[in-house]
């Protein structure tokens, strides 16, 4: 019997989300076998930050899933890290034909709204590429729940003028968080 084709991609330096996207590979391949099709990061509309996409959805497999991630997380200390989106090959294919909105043309839009609300306590907003899935850098001056707050109100209404809920993921710092 012929194993299924195995395809490992690094494209930067492995993070520590990469080494949690492994072992739930090592994990996930054991459980699900041929119903595994591929386990891949993402940058899901609703925040999820790693796409598995198997032969069949049910809840069994669902269930199968959460465990291992569960076990990943507990395993490095890591909870909530992992925020599956579990699609069927169709139900890929529909997410990729989806309308993308790039997320930098909502920026400069958000900056105006931030620049408004914060004033001189925003220093910066800048496409990113976190490692917790992470796309928009805010950068303030002081950060409390109260700023906080404020940004992903701001956040919400450059989301609905552009009709794009949960595009943008913000990663919210001081200069001495850099």
């Amino acid at each position: 019997m012929q194993g299924m084709p195995l395809k490992l991609i690094v494209k930067k330096t492995i993070s520590q989300m990469d080494t949690l996207i492994m072992k739930l590979f090592e994990i996930l391949i054991k459980k699900l076998r041929s119903t595994l099709l591929l386990v891949e990061t993402y940058d899901g509309w609703d925040g999820s930050n790693v796409r598995i996409i198997v032969k069949v959805k049910n809840d069994d497999i669902v269930e199968k899933i959460f465990d291992a991630i569960e076990q990943v997380e507990r395993e490095f200390g890591s909870p909530g890290k992992i925020i599956p989106d579990i699609v069927t090959p169709d139900e890929a294919r529909m997410q990729d034909v989806d309308i993308e909105i790039d997320i930098s043309r909502m920026l400069p839009r958000l900056k105006i709204i931030l620049k408004e609300i914060l004033g001189d306590n925003l220093i910066n907003i800048m496409p990113y590429d976190g490692w917790d899935g992470s796309n928009v850098r805010i950068i303030v001056k002081v950060k409390n729940d109260d700023i906080v707050e404020k940004i992903f109100d701001a956040i919400e209404q450059v989301e609905r003028e552009f009709g794009s809920p949960g595009k943008i993921i913000p990663d919210i710092v001081t200069q001495n968080e850099l």
